[in-house]
């Protein structure tokens, strides 16, 4: 268990197709060692067996829906990972919340969380060129119309979707965007900081409650700090405190 002041995760090198996704092994009864995925229903218990006391199943990849009236607006048949991992770690009753109450070991959980949703975005950016339409990329003529004569660093280019967050093509396009709206409707007048206080009474009242410190409970400083931010964007929006909003 961690006991820095902040979790991080160290990535070596890039991913490739050898990565053979998480390097968690075990032993079996049988002496062999197996290799666990991070989509085998034991590997959140083996990795974390603090969190899951009561030895429940992890993430699997065929957990079907419920029946919700919202069901219908969805595509896919089955939750996803990311989904997953937002439900484990919500509060709810006090035994049924070992994650969000694990204090240094739930910084922990969410950096590794987050490596293997990122992990998994990235690889099917790698193996759905077709789907995400980026073969007009790849290919030696493609490098030299680029100016690259360096063969030695030629390869198999890799191009993430705009969706992709973060990314080279996603930064691009909203900077294109909200250049095409100053073009259209002009310079915006004023440029608002908001900035997240862990002192916040919400924060401090339901962390004396339980006995905690802001930095076991970094989760609950997001959530409310997103609701102030969309409660003040709707007050300068509809509220119209700096006047009338003529885009946004």
């Amino acid at each position: 268990m961690s006991t820095a002041s902040e979790v991080a995760t160290l990535i070596v090198g890039d991913f490739d197709a050898a990565d053979c996704e998480r390097d968690v092994i075990v032993e079996e009864r049988s002496g062999l060692l197996k290799r666990i995925s991070t989509n085998e229903p034991s590997y959140f218990l083996l990795q974390y067996p603090l969190l899951f006391p009561r030895g429940e199943d992890g993430y699997r990849t065929n957990i079907e829906y419920e029946e919700t009236d919202s069901k219908n607006t969805i595509n896919r048949l089955f939750v996803t990972q990311l989904e997953w991992i937002a439900y484990r770690i919500q509060h709810r009753q006090r035994n049924e919340s070992t994650i969000v109450f694990a204090k240094k070991l739930l910084h922990q959980f969410l950096v590794d969380a987050y490596n293997i949703v990122e992990y998994a975005r990235l690889s099917y950016a790698k193996n759905h060129h077709k789907e995400l339409r980026v073969d007009m990329y790849k290919g030696l003529t493609e490098t030299v119309l680029r100016g690259e004569t360096d063969l030695a660093s030629t390869g198999r280019r890799i191009m993430l979707p705009s969706t992709f967050v973060d990314g080279p093509r996603y930064m691009i396009q909203n900077y294109q965007d909200a250049m095409a709206i100053c073009g259209w409707i002009g310079y915006p007048d004023l440029f608002i900081t908001f900035t997240c206080n862990h002192k916040w009474p919400e924060v401090l009242e339901f962390l004396n409650i339980h006995n905690l410190k802001p930095n076991d409970r970094p989760d609950l400083s997001c959530h409310i700090f997103k609701l102030k931010l969309d409660h003040l964007i709707k007050e300068i929006k509809k509220g119209e405190i700096f006047g009338e909003v003529r885009s946004g």
